[in-house]
């Protein structure tokens, strides 16, 4: 047999073995390249928790896969199946953005082990593999040994770097399809971008797949005392002191706390066209404001809140004709002018807190629980310097001797003050969903009107006059008896926290009769204070204290539960971002079926008769439920 026929036998051979190797594998004769593969093939759901975490934290390796497998088959077949990565990528933001969380919970100066326990409270799956070691490894030892606490430069070379795969990406949105729908809502969204309007998931009911991607509008967490565990511990035994030797109940405990309020609810967070530089917001750069002053009891009662606006008279203040001005009123809600260059309060307002609000609570509750007037009642404040002045205690001592102040150690207001703690960042982020409402019905009309140039009205007295409803929503959101008993209670220091019932529990009242033998020198100090206030710290705090930064989408029962978790347990569907506020981390889609289910358990089931059957309106796109739902 001639040699050059069997070669041309082999090769025949050969093709045909090539080809039931291809139809065994669902290739199809006379379509090249192309293979039909099942949907169930692509369908990942329910397989995520499946994944190793070494695989997830290298998404590269499956680019690369990929990009093989899309190349032209030439050289020997590969025998061996990929395997999975071994070694975890510690470095992507999925990672490393928890990393940094846990440090910060761990405090200064990081301890390896400490940081590790802390990541594996918050995910105990990701970071079972995470040992001291590697942590240890990362923290520069020369700054360690500075006392300061950072990590190695080529450690933060490879956050960097983001393990984000190089190239174009080649695939086409939904709306690629439909350039007129696509234009009319890209020109929309620009308009609102350029009034400087940040957009959320809701607010623009899902996000397009148009180049843009959600972008920090282009600020330090309070630094607690090293020594905060005892000098929180101290305080705890002062006022634990104070209410047994006075018999205070828990009705008669309050506390009080200024906060600072920005006209302009901006956003530190909105949707841009990506790759630009600088994103800015409405509110952004807002320096007009004024102070709202919350008062909370230990048994959940909120009073009445005060507000103090920059001005010499009440013309400064909201209109008569202000949104819900007569429900402010029934709700003693207090709007007062500084009389001074800023919006911060002054001796004449705290004054009149007390006298109009503070003290006819505490003198009220006396009457319920028939006790005297003359019961002692006990008001826990920070320390700043209207609080701390001689000429504020003088006033206090002469004008109300039966309520003892007490002063919340310089620093630790982010540990031990109720409000902050537990109230502060659910009522502001309740203002800035009111605020961002209003912001959005303004534009929303002027889009509806066809106005070529978006214009916002922030003059003072508009925003003013908006204040009022901002404050009385708050309100309704905050004053809640197990909202407010929880911020008590999230005051911890060891076993015992601000509760009533902790300060008045076995365990409390032991270490009280003990503390002559156990610490004579915080006894001495205990009982040599003089009834009508306790020690102030010598430090001066801030006049506001900052808090999370939540996006104006984050419903307020997701905030409730991370707040009350401590920051601990982040709901299904968010993410902590680097100030400690949430994120949503889910699609537009998810967001719909969200509200879908909100929508279908509000409305109530019916039966009507034939013929009789009740009209539902469609779904809005716009106006002033388009992204309040949630």
């Amino acid at each position: 047999m001639p040699r050059g026929y069997q070669s041309r036998e082999r090769q025949q051979r050969h093709r045909n073995h090539r080809r039931e190797e291809k139809i065994k594998e669902v290739w199809m004769p006379g379509q090249k390249r192309k293979r039909i593969v099942d949907l169930e093939d692509h369908d990942d759901t329910g397989r995520q928790s499946e994944i190793p975490v070494a695989e997830k934290s290298r998404p590269r390796r499956q680019y690369k896969e990929d990009a093989r497998k899309k190349k032209k088959l030439c050289g020997q077949k590969c025998q061996q199946d990929p395997e999975s990565a071994v070694r975890i990528n510690w470095f992507i933001p999925l990672l490393w953005d928890q990393i940094e969380n846990a440090a910060r919970r761990a405090g200064k100066p990081w301890s390896p082990r400490r940081i590790v326990y802390e990541a594996q409270k918050l995910n105990s799956d990701s970071f079972a593999r995470l040992m001291e070691q590697v942590v240890g490894r990362w923290i520069d030892p020369i700054a360690k040994a500075a006392g300061v606490s950072k990590w190695k430069e080529m450690v933060m070379k490879q956050v960097a770097n983001r393990s984000a795969p190089g190239g174009e990406t080649t695939r086409a949105g939904i709306l690629d399809a439909f350039p007129e729908v696509k234009n009319i809502i890209n020109v929309q969204l620009t308009s609102l971008r350029k009034a400087g309007v940040p957009l959320t998931l809701l607010s623009i009911r899902g996000i397009m797949n148009m180049g843009w991607s959600e972008r920090r509008a282009t600020k330090a967490a309070q630094k607690l005392p090293e020594n905060h565990e005892e000098v929180l511990h101290n305080a705890f035994l002062h006022e634990a002191a104070i209410i047994r030797d006075h018999a205070i109940p828990a009705a008669l405990c309050v506390n009080t706390d200024q906060t600072q309020i920005v006209y302009q609810q901006g956003s530190q967070r909105t949707w841009n066209k990506k790759g630009v530089k600088q994103v800015a917001t409405v509110g952004q750069e807002e320096k007009r404001a004024f102070t709202l002053v919350p008062s909370v009891s230990a048994s959940g009662v909120l009073l009445p809140m005060q507000s103090v606006f920059h001005g010499k008279t009440h013309a400064s203040c909201p209109g008569k004709k202000a949104a819900c001005f007569n429900e402010a009123l029934d709700l003693n809600y207090q709007q007062l002018p500084s009389k001074s260059a800023t919006y911060w309060s002054t001796q004449e307002t705290m004054r009149r807190l007390i006298n109009e609000i503070i003290a006819p609570y505490f003198d009220g509750t006396k009457v319920e629980l028939d006790l005297p007037l003359t019961q002692s009642a006990l008001w826990k404040i920070d320390c700043w310097s209207v609080h701390k002045s001689n000429e504020f205690l003088t006033w206090m001592k002469t004008n109300h001797p039966n309520i003892i102040v007490s002063f919340v150690p310089s620093g630790c207001t982010s540990m031990w003050q109720p409000l902050d703690v537990g109230i502060q960042r659910i009522l502001k982020l309740s203002i800035k969903r009111s605020a961002h409402c209003d912001i959005v019905e303004e534009v929303s009309e002027q889009l509806a009107s066809e106005k070529k140039d978006i214009f916002i009205d922030t003059t003072l007295g508009n925003l003013h006059d908006r204040s009022v409803h901002w404050v009385v929503n708050a309100i309704h959101d905050i004053n809640k008896k197990d909202i407010i008993l929880k911020s008590f209670e999230l005051c911890t220091i060891g076993k015992f926290n601000c509760s009533h019932a902790s300060m008045i529990s076995p365990e409390a009242l032991a270490e009280l009769r003990n503390l002559p033998k156990t610490n004579p020198k915080l006894h001495h100090e205990i009982s040599s204070v003089e009834s009508s206030n306790t020690p102030g710290p010598s430090d001066v705090e801030p006049v506001f204290s900052e808090s999370a930064d939540d996006p104006s989408d984050i419903p307020l029962k997701a905030v409730q539960e991370h707040v009350s978790s401590l920051g601990l347990s982040v709901p299904d569907g968010f993410a902590s971002d680097n100030t400690g506020g949430l994120v949503r981390t889910g699609t537009g889609e998810d967001i719909m079926a969200e509200m879908e289910e909100s929508q279908a358990a509000e409305v109530e089931t019916k039966v009507y008769g034939r013929g009789h059957r009740k009209l539902n309106k469609p779904p809005r796109w716009g106006g002033e439920d388009a992204w309040e739902t949630g």
